[in-house]
């Protein structure tokens, strides 16, 4: 190839200094002529002339127009060659230049003698591309020179043939050095060239790469819409054009089934038709991405939507949830949530979108719902929440009370349960499910745990330097808890550091479906074979199972409020109780009723022979003080009571626990 394009450029440059030469070569083959008539030789030299023009004009023409850049190097090398043959007709002209002037015998040999080595100089001069060109031009004239003045004979005569001879010599020897500079340059542009091209083609290669890199890394390569990174970078060009956004967040509610029944490839397929029922249902305007799984976000521009946000909603529900083929005509349901803003960034958009998703699916499926003000609140507090909860717990802002199970005959108290409470400056007192459910999104549940284990043994301590040791405190623990932290080995550390009986503490665990991991029941059971009294909490409802209390060492379960509310007046209720407390005697443990509010049901409870109760009829839940000074009242309870009492608090089946709960 550099071949090639050298080739190209010797015969480029040939072209230009042959054109130049032959104005040159006329005017002096024009002077000649004039010469040879002031001579007295008009008709030789008159023919001698016209030879030299017919010559010129064939050289002109053989290089007046030069092939395409690009052709073949036979092409180039046909031109070159032609260049050649006619540099050396012209120089078969210039070499009958003795019959102008006699064999260079004559008056006007030195006229002739300069002119021809002259032009033969300026050939060289000039040819340095092609040396075979000024070559094949300078060796007939000069080798005419020669011959004639060897055939003129004498001593000067041959002195001059000789340096005629070295002037030939070194006019070739110059042409042929020439010409190598002439290619090793054109060899090094070619190669830089040749560099840059390939370069510069590199450049526009991996700036198209980039192209569709970038491209394929905001698409998402199931379903070929938008993925979250996409719609952010597509989302930040309207961020502070004052536009009014609206972003849609859809989640496909049934999606996992199809998973499960029908295999990820079906799944793939249903999520690929849901990403063109939503494109199919939208203006071109609107962005459209899949955020991950069965996630999808729809961005709209409400400036150019002219349909209401509601209408558009309902149509994405009714177009997702029509039959599918893939499942035999089966249909998924869909949530949406829906925030609409003019300011915040697309995450913040996200995180509101998202909460008005739960809100939807709360309410059942196929369902919207639009972030509004009370939405705002919830967020906004929950916010505050997650970011204050880690300094609040180092810095005891927490509170812990502490709500009585009282015996169910004598009605003393037999235990106490610590619940939670927090009193934020700003949002007022939060829940315990709340201050649970941040903690595990903020990654704190450990050091919530550690503070209200720490708290319940301070309160262990003060009960037993009361005299009271013999009441045992429950802290509430989810199962999620269980699993996620070594809450086994962190209890019984803390137990034995502080020198506590096992049996003072009681860990309350709430029935999730995660109960029948096997890494949970283990803990639980590391934890009971210590002397740890475990309960079940909620009983009755949720994922209540017989299994459970078969597999765990289980020394109290807590009965629902929900069988317990108004239980004097509910038959169903009653005949519930008494096959829980007939299931609890067969198998070993005791049962604690939850939510008495008010005498008829404790009265109820009492009648059924129900051993533990616990409510806002007895008590609410107390500080530590409150609960100290009613322990340390003279007890009122008569003597079959207190033998009741004694009883119920030294069988070693009654085991009072909880978990924690939502604390």
């Amino acid at each position: 190839m550099i071949k090639k394009l050298v080739l190209w450029d010797q015969l480029v440059a040939t072209r230009k200094s042959v054109l130049v030469a032959l104005r040159i070569n006329s005017i002096l083959g024009f002077t000649a002529f004039l010469v040879a008539w002031h001579a007295g030789n008009i008709l030789p030299g008159l023919l001698w002339f016209l030879s030299s023009c017919a010559v010129n004009l064939w050289r002109a023409l053989v290089l007046a127009q030069l092939p395409p850049e690009g052709v073949s190097q036979d092409v180039t090398e046909k031109v070159l060659r032609r260049a050649c043959y006619s540099a050396f007709a012209s120089g078969l002209v210039w070499a009958a230049i003795p019959l102008l002037c006699e064999g260079y015998s004559s008056p006007q040999t030195l006229f002739y003698l300069i002119v021809v080595c002259g032009i033969t100089a300026g050939a060289i001069t000039h040819g340095i591309a092609y040396s075979r060109v000024p070559i094949n031009f300078i060796t007939p004239p000069l080798v005419s020179i020669i011959l004639c003045l060897l055939y003129q004979g004498g001593f000067d005569q041959i002195c001059l043939a000789g340096t005629a001879t070295l002037y030939m010599v070194a006019l070739i020897r110059s042409a042929l050095r020439s010409e190598t500079s002439f290619r090793h340059s054109s060899r090094l542009k070619n190669n830089a060239t040749s560099t840059a091209r390939f370069l510069q083609g590199a450049y526009e290669r991996s700036c198209e790469v980039a192209t569709n890199l970038h491209e394929w890394a905001m698409h998402d390569e199931l379903t070929d819409l938008l993925n979250r990174r996409g719609l952010v970078e597509k989302a930040k060009a309207a961020e502070g054009s004052g536009a009014v956004q609206c972003l849609m967040l859809l989640d496909l509610d049934g999606f996992k089934a199809v998973n499960d029944g029908y295999g990820h490839q079906a799944g793939d397929r249903l999520l690929r038709e849901v990403g063109r029922r939503v494109t199919h249902i939208l203006d071109d305007h609107a962005l459209v991405a899949r955020l991950g799984g069965d996630e999808f976000a729809v961005l709209l521009d409400l400036d150019k939507t002219r349909a209401p946000i509601e209408t558009i909603a309902e149509a994405l529900l009714t177009e997702i949830t029509q039959p599918f083929e893939l499942l035999g005509k089966g249909r998924i349901g869909c949530s949406i949530g829906i925030h609409i803003s003019h300011s915040l960034s697309l995450e913040e958009m996200l995180s509101c979108a998202d909460e008005a998703l739960y809100t939807a699916k709360i309410r059942g499926r196929n369902q919207f719902h639009l972030f509004d003000e009370e939405l705002r609140r919830r967020f906004e507090m929950r916010c505050n929440i997650e970011r204050e909860l880690m300094q609040a717990i180092a810095a005891r802002s927490i509170d812990i009370c502490f709500q009585p199970i009282v015996d169910g005959r004598t009605h003393q108290i037999i235990s106490v349960e610590a619940l939670l409470r927090w009193h934020h400056p700003l949002h007022g007192l939060i829940s315990p499910p709340e201050i649970v459910s941040e903690a595990a999104k903020s990654g704190c549940s450990g050091a919530l745990l550690e503070f209200v284990l720490d708290r319940a043994c301070d309160f262990i301590e003060e009960l037993r330097d009361q005299g009271h040791g013999d009441i045992s405190v429950a802290i509430n623990i989810s199962p999620r808890e269980i699993a996620q932290l070594p809450i086994d080995a962190l209890i019984l550390s803390t137990l034995e550091r502080r020198g506590i009986d096992h049996a003072s503490l009681e860990i309350e665990v709430t029935e999730e479906s995660v109960l029948d991991v096997p890494m949970v029941q283990e803990k639980i059971v590391t934890l009971a074979e210590k002397g740890v009294r475990i309960a079940i909490d909620d009983f009755g409802v949720g994922y209540s199972s017989l299994a459970l209390l078969k597999d765990l060492p289980v020394d109290r379960v807590k009965v629902d409020r929900c069988f317990v509310t108004d239980i004097h007046k509910s038959k169903a209720n009653r005949a519930l109780l008494r096959a829980v407390m007939m299931l609890g005697h067969a198998m070993g443990f005791k049962i604690v009723a939850e939510g008495v509010e008010n005498e008829q049901e404790a009265m109820a409870l009492q009648l059924l022979g129900c051993p533990a109760l616990q409510g806002y009829y007895f008590h609410q839940a107390l500080t530590t003080q409150d609960l100290i000074a009613i322990l340390n009242q003279p007890p009122e309870i008569t003597e079959e009571g207190r033998e009741a009492q004694h009883e119920e608090r030294v069988e070693p089946g009654l085991r009072p626990s909880s978990l924690l709960r939502r604390m």
